[in-house]
């Protein structure tokens, strides 16, 4: 498990099946969940 650590110690948001970290995608995962809601409450309003 410490081997996937990454050079400052915290794990990634994601980790591939081959156990490769993936980055920081959870502000994008965020974001597209704002877009996302802010689209159907505009599609309510209309």
């Amino acid at each position: 498990m410490h081997a996937q650590a990454g050079h400052v110690g915290p794990y990634a948001e994601e980790i591939s099946h081959t156990g490769r970290q993936l980055g920081t995608s959870a502000p994008a995962f965020i974001h597209l969940a704002l877009i996302s809601a802010a689209r159907t409450l505009h599609r309510g309003q209309g």
